[in-house]
């Protein structure tokens, strides 16, 4: 998937960039952008050199986003299924078995929240520069995305 942004930030060779929010961006959710938001920051090499202000394209690589969606549906699953099967294999109750499904399911959770701290940069989305579209734009965009954040507070 291809994004255009513009950089706002460039901080040891990394550039942060802003992408607005696109009509796409109601059945995706690849960058993590919910409806509420108006924009999502992403943290790209800066490949390319890019100025703050400048407008790039990004190239948004689908199977981070797959890997962390697996992760972030899996994985309680995982811990909820394996929690109750030890509590079966010791011949736990059915209402046992129940909540020790939902405190599987609670860890699975907590698991997922500090690999997200620890671990959210790296797993998550991937985008790369693939070019510098121009810095003009990026004024007048900022600008009207300045204004429709101050009319909206």
């Amino acid at each position: 998937m291809t994004e255009k942004g513009i950089v706002v930030n460039i901080e040891n060779n990394v550039a942060t960039v802003r992408i607005g929010r696109s009509s796409a961006c109601g059945n995706c959710n690849m960058c993590g952008m919910s409806e509420e938001k108006k924009h999502v920051d992403l943290y790209v090499d800066n490949v390319l050199h890019a100025e703050n202000g400048d407008v790039v394209q990004l190239e948004i690589i689908g199977s981070s986003a797959t890997r962390t969606s697996l992760i972030a549906y899996l994985m309680p699953l995982v811990l909820a299924l394996c929690a109750m099967a030890v509590a079966l294999l010791c011949g736990a109750n059915d209402w046992v078995l129940a909540i020790v499904f939902v405190l599987g399911l609670a860890l699975g959770y907590f698991a997922i929240w500090l690999l997200d701290k620890k671990l959210g940069k790296k797993l998550g989305v991937k985008a790369t520069m693939t070019s510098i579209i121009s810095d003009n734009t990026a004024v007048i965009i900022e600008e009207n995305n300045d204004n429709k954040e101050k009319n909206n507070e």
